[in-house]
C-alpha cells in the first residue's frame, strides 16, 4: 500500500463500538501511515482538591493493575502499560510513531486549543 500498511485485523464488530442499534456486522482492518502517526494517551489523574485521596489513589492503582490493563487490551484498547500485551489487535510497539515532543508542546498548548476552536466555527 502507498501510504500505509496494515498492522492489525480487528475481529472486533464495528457496529458494536460505532453503531450500538444497527443489525449489520463490519469487520474492519487497521491501517497506520508507512510514516508514522501519533497516540494520543489517556490520562489518569487525581486532583488536588479530591473529596477522597485515599480511595482515589487506590482506583489509580486499580487501573495500572494487571487485571484492568488486560481488560483493556481484551476490549481492543491500548493499554498504558508496555509489559501488558494485545493478542487481538496491535501493540504499542508495532504501530510506527511520529517523534512527539510533549514538553515542547506544553507551553504552546493554550494557544494551539484557542486556534483550532476558531478555525472550526
Amino acid at each position: 500500500m502507498c501510504c500505509g500498511h496494515m498492522v492489525s485485523h480487528c475481529p472486533h464488530p464495528i457496529q458494536s463500538l460505532a453503531f450500538p442499534n444497527c443489525s449489520e456486522k463490519w469487520l474492519y482492518n487497521i491501517y497506520y501511515p508507512a510514516s508514522g502517526t501519533i497516540i494520543n494517551p489517556r490520562p489518569a489523574m487525581i486532583m488536588k482538591t479530591a473529596p477522597d485521596m485515599d480511595n482515589a489513589k487506590a482506583f489509580v492503582d486499580f487501573l495500572f493493575s494487571d487485571e484492568a490493563q488486560q481488560l483493556v487490551a481484551d476490549a481492543y484498547l491500548l493499554p498504558g502499560r508496555t509489559d501488558i500485551q494485545c493478542t487481538n489487535r496491535t501493540n504499542v510497539s508495532d504501530i510506527p510513531q511520529l517523534p512527539t515532543d510533549w514538553d515542547a508542546m506544553v507551553p504552546v498548548a493554550d494557544e494551539t486549543a484557542a486556534n483550532l476552536n476558531e478555525i472550526c466555527q
